[in-house]
């Protein structure tokens, strides 16, 4: 149809009788039936109208989330391959937010882990994305894979240890991304399941290697629930780091003084400290 209401119509209802099935019909003629449905949403995955692509994407997510077990596994790949590879890099914001929204979904089942642990990585260009709102998204698809049983966190770990990561971390000024980035780091660089020390020792690294980026970790710490013993433990080391600056260059020294400070604004203002 030229009308994209018409378009976008004729998708909410294909989406709502999925899969339109003939009983009567044979295996050969089934199949024949699926492949059309399925060969009508990669077409509308493409559809000119940015709102009948968004509508495709988290379709297309949802009915592969409720029949993966009975869709051929090519489909599912071919499927999965135009969302991720090609629709994460669409032009209008929606569709690149569709495309993340529609993932995290999915992951809620099971089935999916093995394909996607493969595709994911594909997304982390979006981590650099000039639209808030997609960067919070790839945030919390982040946190979605590190709460996932059995995903090889690995796949997540290239994230953190890649330059794109270092860069996306120069982001997170925007409170919505940083206090969920927050959260994804605190078992890596500030655990409560290691000696004090020792959690010290690895947020030192982390400031260390970015600064800045690394005083705002410590800036949303408390909210995240991390230890404020070993924060205020954390503010001492960061000070004697500053005191005796032989091998720290000077962005380095003003990401331990900012991280500091951003730790004693906080603790500040908890209940304990308080008076």
């Amino acid at each position: 149809a030229a009308n994209s209401n018409v378009r976008q119509n004729a998708l909410h209802l294909l989406l709502d009788i999925f899969p339109l099935e003939d009983p009567d019909a044979t295996k050969e003629d089934k199949d024949t039936l699926l492949g059309k449905q399925f060969f009508l949403l990669e077409r509308l995955l493409v559809d000119d109208c940015p709102e009948v692509r968004t509508i495709a994407i988290e379709g297309s997510c949802r009915v592969l989330h409720l029949f993966w077990e009975v869709i051929p596994s090519p489909i599912i790949t071919k499927m999965l391959t135009k969302i991720i590879g090609d629709m994460s890099h669409d032009a209008c914001n929606e569709v690149r937010l569709s495309t993340l929204n529609g993932i995290i979904y999915l992951l809620d089942n099971p089935h999916s882990h093995e394909v996607l642990k493969v595709l994911c990585p594909r997304l982390g260009h979006l981590m650099q994305d000039n639209v808030l709102t997609v960067r919070v998204a790839v945030a919390d698809l982040l946190l979605r894979l590190n709460d996932v049983r059995n995903f090889q966190f690995n796949k997540v770990r290239v994230f953190l240890n890649s330059p794109l990561f270092k860069k996306f971390l120069y982001l997170i000024d925007q409170p919505p991304v940083a206090q969920k980035i927050t959260k994804l780091l605190i078992p890596s660089y500030f655990p409560s399941t290691v000696p004090i020390e020792e959690a010290c020792n690895r947020c030192i690294r982390l400031v260390k290697r970015a600064p800045m980026a690394g005083a705002i970790f410590c800036k949303y710490a408390v909210l995240e629930g991390a230890s404020k013993t070993h924060l205020m433990e954390l503010v001492k080391v960061f000070l004697s780091l500053v005191l005796s600056p032989d091998q720290l260059d000077a962005g380095q020294i003003e990401g331990f003084l900012v991280a500091a400070s951003f730790l004693c604004d906080n603790l500040a203002c908890e209940p304990c400290y308080m008076n």
